[in-house]
């Protein structure tokens, strides 16, 4: 201790050597565990001070000495903490940046150990240490490096410090170094990286660094650490589901590697879990298991001495097995093996015992899911397995899974035999308070009772208690699965007593309350044990009676038949009937013998045949309709007179009871049929009997309920034998029993068959009241449309018109009419007339239904119209408005058929067609629909628009195309639709809601409706009020649009887009919401969508350049040249045409225009003007079409030539123009009839020539001979300014002029350019005129052409006559610039001064004071300088014409150039003057002054002028 606290002391001193020597002393003394703890508390703070300025050999020492102490801290870390704590940290950090690798190896190793200590890991993480200690891992010293990435994995244990670290991008570097070759570096790398990946953050950023594929190195290596560091990562990244498809991609194989059994313990759980992980992906269960991944799985479920292994191994398997795909393959595989095995021999005391049953049972049960897997597991035994996982367990899961393979397994009961083990385990399991558990168990029970001998055992062995108790469960799903089984166990005779005995009763009564998924089944039980007699006392006193007189009101078909069943087994017990009559079962009973379910209709009557039995029931039947006793004495076989007048009596008593119907049904289920039809055929029966006999059937045929169960008896024959009766009462009831009968769909026939036609049509024929009764029975066989043929062939149809008083023969005809194939014939021989006639005169609504019914019928015929007609039958339907709603349904129909070919006859009916408005707004649907349909059809006549709608058809239309019935709106819509080609309609429907409602109909799913929808938008589109509402539901009209819907719907909807394009008001808004709808339009195969396209976008681009612009942004060009492929219409091409000359208009567009292929197709298109278009659907004649297409050609060449002049204007696409044949088809389009066709094309033509390219080009190629045509069109202005702007633009280029001389444009210049009234034309003649002169080989021959005398005429003229003083001035710019160029050749000074007496001479003197423009004055300074360069007797009459003064004006000027100019003229005139007249005439005009004033002036051109005019 002493020589320690020496040592401190001695590294204070100031000497190198000694602090070297005291640290190197407690370097040594620090290699010896036991005094790391002593050396400590007195050395870290002296050393930590001394690292930071001692010499480098002392400061390694100090590291060192501090690295030892760090590595043999005990377990509370108080030296690691310390060394932190006393600022170690900065002085490392400031150590490590010495490049002395000793020293860097001591400091990685010393942060290496003090980053062992868990409070120094944040510390580290957040200080400057981090910083070198990354660049540490850098490293190329091997130990070094190995340090830091210790250290730095040491500090990424703790997960708080991972954002500190990768804020240093920690995982890049840790994935670098896990692919170095040193395993002592990748395993510390790859300890980090396990580290970091504990934060979810940190694995995007590692796949993202193909991390996976580093990691699979390190599973690949040998040393166990890595394995292991390798196989943690796995598990970390598997817990996440979006990292499995790169897992699988990439990392699958090495997890698997990690999984077998080459590998420690501990890897292979690691690596296990993440496979477990991954195979819960339900994305990769199939690649997983293809892959290897099942083969693992069953290696890891076969591990013997692990149970942690084999618990993964299954949970593998239990993730798998959930795949269907995979079931089969699975236990083909063998996975049944270790299964098994796993549940039958698992040994107490392992850990998480629980856990690996868990997994067997779910894996277990998952497999026997499928029906080929479960024989198999069945012979390999499952059935032992299962019992085994539920006997070892108590655990919720477990329990659950097993009860679900038992439900599975079950369902093959004949094949797989549950012993008493397994159903004592089911007993066990019912007894679970888990819901799945339970109800899987039951269900299993349930399906293995089918089995007869099971019901027998499940007894036994004790089953049923605890069913019955889970009768009381709170889960509704195992109370319903309880109630399943024990219905199939109650099948068995010794079942049905121990339900009971075992207190089954209470909790089946509590389940006959219950929704119907529970109470049908308990219901089923209770039926089953009340067929046990012995039951019934027990079942009554119980309290089940007003449960099951609950579910007679059930709204369960089933509940209510097996608690009619139920009741049907009590009542057959006298001591329980009164109590079930009480309990209120009459009234549901009642309610259920009407029922039109069968077995519901059976065992309610058969209980009330039970209940009528007893004697205090018999006023509550009476008052049902069943009295017994009577039906007992007319059945006695007692002959004597007494029971005669029994029989007579009691038979006239039933038939007064037959008269209620609420008695028929006890009568049949009593088995009355066979006693009235032995009554009637007994030849000992009296007159008396018979009739009321035959009377009491005919009222029970008159039910329908009984009317089958009457006739099937006997009553068929015996009403056809009582046919030949003698006694005229007993006939009529036959004929009438015989007609009730026939209202029976399967008697019709059968009545027939056994002959009683022959007899019914001679008694209809007869003359008695008999008749009317065998017509009737006539009228209802008629029903049957098989006995139309053979009543036809007897001559029935003869009878029933020559009979057609009779209102029978008439309902007879009406159902005849049924059959289709005979509607024509009864039209034809007078059926129409009875039918009118019962119609007209019954005062029953149903007699007048049927009417009205055949009538339709027969207006289906188109054959009958005209005949219906001529019976006046339009009076009689507007009578019609007070009948019933089914009559109202009849005549809307057979006016809905009528009006498809006599529309304007029922229009012109007035009462007719105000009564068929009135049908159509009744309110009844069919009514309305047929109605409206009439409508509809009637309205299709435009002529008929007027009257139907003064009698409130329009109205009726808008109502009904808001109603919800799509039959109805759907009608409505057409007749709209039909009603709108009268235009003065429209403002009805569009300043009401229907225009609303049409726009909705629009996004129908009936076809129809969008058609109708359609059709109307198209004809109200014509009126501009009706824009507002369209466009504001726009998408409705697009959605007609749509290429799903038919062609004719989208055609319609596409014309009104179109006239709502035309409204100037909307074509912003429009172009917004459906330029795209409309772009897709144009790309349609159908030419005439194509046309309708374009036209609206051809409105749309006429609004403002922001339309334009979006229309061409949104692709409309292509579209539009592909419609002008071949086959297109004259319409297609002018709207096409039309299209780009709008776009054009846009400046914006001129570029994408002309990049598009626009020029080409509009070449296209003027060349077409050669052909001829195909046919348009719409002309009528051929000389309309000609015509037509006369106008379009007209139309189609002024478009094309507005478009390609706007085009032309932008010079960027002048070049690309004239190169694509532009400028020729603008000459074409220029010999167009049309004025403003010309003008466009005249105009492009002159934006054409303003190019220089094209303007080279157009000489280059021999185009120029356009142009002179254009020139030479006197009578066309257009033309003309075309020509001498061109011929401007020509003459500016050099390499032109020629040309232009020798293909005779000076000549049209001269003649008719120069000299035309429009001084716009000869400003740009002039232009171009003194362009050419400014040519020196070209001045000879501008001058012999008269050049001089032109442009003096034209100068004087505009001088002397021109308002613009503009344009006079740009004229009179150029006269005198061609008059310089000219003037510098002999012939032009001559004429100058000759021409009329030197008039050009005087224009340059008097051009000369032209002040306001001194391009002007510059120019006629040098023409007056030119012309004074000539002969001394020419120079004579220059200076007679008063130049001096002029010039001497100029030589004031304050201008260089004319003070220049007027110096050498005056110079000109002095020289060669013999005599001195003319100096003597300059220096009296005042020019010798400015011309000294020149000669001191500072230009030395100017002086040099001056002095020569001086000298001359």
């Amino acid at each position: 201790h002493n020589v320690v606290s020496s040592l401190v002391v001695i590294l204070q001193v100031d000497d190198a050597e000694c602090q070297m020597n005291a640290t190197f002393a407690m370097n040594k003394l620090a290699m010896n565990r036991d005094n790391s703890q002593a050396i400590a508390k007195e050395v870290i703070a002296p050393l930590i001070k001394l690292i930071s300025h001692c010499e480098m050999n002392t400061k390694t020492l100090s590291v060192s000495t501090l690295r030892r102490l760090s590595s043999f801290d005990n377990n509370d870390n108080d030296i690691r903490i310390t060394i932190v704590s006393d600022g170690g940290l900065e002085v490392l950090a400031k150590a490590a940046s010495f490049d002395r690798s000793e020293l860097k190896r001591e400091i990685a190793a010393c942060l290496c150990y003090i980053s062992l200590a868990d409070a120094n890991k944040r510390v580290i993480a957040k200080s400057v240490v981090l910083e070198p200690l990354t660049s540490l891992c850098q490293s190329t010293d091997r130990d070094t490096s190995r340090f830091a990435l210790g250290a730095i994995a040491n500090v990424a244990e703790d997960a708080s410090c991972h954002h500190l670290l990768q804020q240093k991008n920690i995982v890049h570097l840790l994935v670098f170094y896990m692919r170095s070759r040193h395993v002592n570096i990748h395993r510390e790398a790859s300890r980090g990286i396990s580290n970091m990946l504990s934060s979810s953050f940190c694995h995007e950023i590692f796949l993202q660094c193909n991390g996976l594929k580093a990691l699979h190195l390190i599973a690949k290596s040998d040393d166990v650490e890595c394995q292991y560091n390798a196989a943690l990562c796995y598990h970390k990244l598997a817990p996440y589901v979006t990292n499995h498809e790169a897992l699988m991609m990439e990392g699958f194989l090495g997890i698997l590697s990690l999984s077998k059994k080459d590998v420690t313990k501990k890897v292979r759980l690691q690596a296990a879990s993440a496979l477990r992980d991954l195979a819960s992906n339900h994305e990769f269960k199939v690649i997983f298991a293809r892959e290897g991944g099942l083969d693992v799985a069953m290696i890891l479920a076969s591990e013997e001495t692990d149970a942690e292994l084999k618990t993964i191994g299954l949970g593998i398997m239990r993730h798998l097995s959930v795949n269907t795909r995979l079931k089969v393959p699975m236990v083909e595989n063998g996975v049944p093996g270790p299964l098994f095995d796993a549940a039958t021999k698992i040994e107490d005391g392992v850990v998480d015992q629980d856990d690996l049953m868990s997994q067997c049972a779910a894996t277990l049960a998952n497999l026997v899911e499928n029906v080929e897997n479960q024989s198999i597991f069945y012979q390999k035994g499952v059935m032992a397995a299962l019992t085994s996982l539920v006997s070892r367990s108590y655990s919720e899961g477990i329990r659950c899974d097993a009860a679900r393979a038992f439900c599975s397994l079950s369902s093959l009961p004949d094949k797989i035999i549950f012993g008493e083990e397994e159903f004592r385990t089911l007993f066990e399991l019912l007894q679970e308070d888990k819901e799945e558990c339970g109800r899987d168990a039951a269900l299993a029970v349930g399906n293995l009772v089918i089995v007869p001998n099971n019901r027998v055992m499940v007894a036994e062995w004790d089953g049923l208690p605890p069913l019955i108790q889970l009768l009381d469960s709170r889960f509704e799903s195992c109370r319903k699965a309880t109630c399943r089984a024990l219905y199939r166990l109650a099948l068995c005779e010794e079942n049905k007593l121990r339900i009971v005995d075992n207190s089954g009763l209470k909790g089946l009564i509590k389940a006959c309350y219950e929704p119907p998924s529970v109470s049908e089944g308990a219901a089923m039980v209770m039926c089953n044990i009340s067929s046990e007699e012995k039951n019934h006392a027990k079942i009554v006193k119980e309290g089940a009676l007003p449960s099951l007189v609950e579910l007679l009101l059930s709204n369960n078909s089933l509940c209510r038949k097996y608690a009619a069943m139920t009741l049907c087994n009590l009542s057959s017990s006298e001591i329980n009937q009164l109590c079930i009559t009480k309990a209120g079962s009459l009234s549901p009973l009642v309610e259920m013998a009407k029922e039109v379910e069968e077995e519901c209709r059976r065992y309610s009557g058969m209980t009330l045949c039970n209940l009528a039995s007893h004697r205090r029931n018999r006023q509550a039947m009476v008052e049902a309709g069943v009295i017994e006793p009577l039906i007992s004495m007319v059945a006695s076989d007692n002959e004597s007179s007494c029971c005669q007048e029994n029989k007579e009596a009691s038979i006239l008593a039933l038939y007064n009871l037959s008269a209620n119907e609420s008695s028929h049904g006890p009568l049949i289920k009593c088995n009355i049929c066979p006693v009235l039809v032995n009554l009637i055929t007994l030849s000992s029966s009296s007159v008396d009997i018979k009739r009321h006999a035959v009377m009491t059937l005919c009222n029970l045929t008159a039910n329908t309920q009984t009317r089958c169960s009457a006739t099937k008896g006997g009553g068929l024959q015996a009403a056809v034998s009582l046919l030949k009766d003698v006694d005229s009462e007993c006939r009529k009831h036959a004929c009438i029993c015989l007609a009730n009968m026939a209202n029976d769909n399967n008697t019709r026939k059968q009545i027939v068959v056994h002959g009683a036609l022959p007899k019914l049509i001679e008694l209809a024929a007869g003359s008695d009241d008999v008749k009317s009764y065998a017509i009737a029975a006539l009228g209802n066989l008629a029903t049957e449309e098989d006995n139309h043929v053979e009543l036809l062939r007897r001559g029935a149809f003869r009878t029933l018109v020559s009979q057609s008083h009779e209102s029978a023969a008439a309902f007879a005809i009406a159902n005849l009419s049924s059959n289709e194939s005979v509607l024509r014939h009864i039209g034809k021989e007078g059926g129409i007339t009875p039918l009118m006639n019962l119609a007209k005169i019954s005062l029953d609504d149903h007699s007048r239904c049927l009417a009205f019914t055949a009538l339709r019928r027969l207006a289906t015929c188109r054959d009958n119209h005209y005949a219906l007609l001529q019976e006046d039958i339009l009076t009689l339907f507007a009578q019609s408005r007070n009948t019933a709603f089914e009559i109202r349904r009849e005549v809307a129909a057979c006016l809905c058929s009528l009006s498809l070919s006599h529309g304007k006859q029922i229009a012109s009916h007035q009462n007719c067609l105000r009564e068929l408005v009135f049908l159509s707004r009744s309110g009844d649907d069919e009514a309305d629909r047929h109605g409206v349909g009439a409508l509809a059809n009637i309205c299709e006549d435009v002529s008929t628009h007027e009257v139907i709608h003064e009698n409130g058809g329009l109205q009726c239309f808008m109502m009904s195309v808001m109603h919800d019935n799509i039959d109805i709106y759907r009608e409505a819509s057409r007749g709209l639709a039909n009603m709108l080609s009268t235009t003065h309609f429209h403002s009805l429907i569009i300043n009401g809601v229907a225009l609303g409602r049409l726009l909705e109909l629009a996004m129908c799913d009936d076809a129809e409706c969008r058609y109708h929808s359609a059709l109307a938008l198209r004809k109200l589109s014509v009126d501009e009020s009706s824009h507002k509402t369209m466009v504001g539901r726009l998408s409705c009209v697009l959605s007609l649009l749509e290429q799903e819907i038919d062609l004719k719907t989208r055609k319609q909807a596409a014309t009104a887009l179109r006239d709502m394009c035309a409204n100037e008001r909307f074509k912003r808004e429009i172009c917004t919401k459906a330029v795209n709808t409309l772009i897709n339009l144009a790309k349609s195969d159908r030419i005439e969508l194509q046309a309708l396209a374009n036209a609206s976008l051809r409105h749309l681009s006429l609004h403002s350049s922001r339309n334009k612009i979006d229309i061409v942004e949104a692709g409309a060009l292509a579209p539009a040249i592909r419609c002008l492929s071949r086959g297109a219409t004259a319409d297609v091409h002018c709207q096409v045409a039309g299209l780009f000359a709008n776009l054009s208009d846009a400046r914006e567009n001129h570029v994408p225009m002309v990049t598009s292929g626009v020029i080409v197709a509009i070449v296209t298109l003027v060349k077409s003007n050669s052909g001829s278009f195909p046919s348009s659907n719409n002309c009528d004649g051929v000389g309309d079409t000609e015509n037509s297409q006369d106008s379009y050609m007209k139309e189609i060449r002024q478009d094309c030539a507005r478009a390609l002049a706007n085009l032309a204007s932008n010079e960027d696409n002048m070049a690309i123009i004239y190169h694509q044949d532009g400028l020729r088809c603008l000459f074409k389009l220029a010999e167009d009839s049309t004025i403003t066709t010309q003008r466009y094309a005249a105009m492009g033509c002159q934006f054409l020539a303003s190019h220089p390219d094209v303007r080279i080009a157009i000489i280059r190629d021999n185009a120029f001979p356009g142009y002179l045509k254009l020139g030479q069109q006197f009578s066309k202005l257009h033309f003309q300014s075309c020509a001498m702007a061109s011929f401007a633009s020509l003459s500016v280029e050099e390499d032109n002029k020629p040309a232009l001389i020798r293909k005779g444009a000076l000549d049209v210049l001269l003649s008719v350019g120069a000299l035309h009234e429009n001084f716009k034309i000869r400003a740009d003649a002039v232009f171009a005129i003194a362009n050419i002169a400014n040519a020196p080989a070209l001045r000879v021959d501008v001058v012999q052409s008269g050049g001089v005398r032109v442009l003096t005429h034209v100068g004087v003229d505009v001088t002397t006559n021109a308002n613009d003083g503009d344009l006079v001035i740009v004229i009179r710019r150029d006269v005198m610039r061609g008059l310089s160029s000219l003037s510098t050749t002999i012939e032009a000074r001559d004429e100058i001064i000759t021409f009329e007496h030197g008039i050009a001479l005087k224009f340059a003197l008097e051009s000369s004071k032209v002040t306001n423009d001194i391009e002007t004055q510059r120019y006629a300074a040098l023409v007056l300088c030119n012309v004074c360069n000539i002969s001394s007797h020419r120079k004579e009459s220059i200076v007679e014409s008063n130049a001096i003064r002029p010039l001497v004006f100029l030589a004031r000027y304050p201008d260089a150039v004319l003070r220049r100019c007027a110096a050498l003229a005056l110079a000109a005139l002095g020289l060669g003057d013999l005599y001195g007249e003319i100096k003597k005439r300059i220096v009296e005009d005042g020019a010798l002054k400015p011309l000294l004033d020149m000669i001191v002036f500072p230009n030395k051109e100017i002086r040099r002028c001056a002095a020569l005019a001086i000298n001359a």
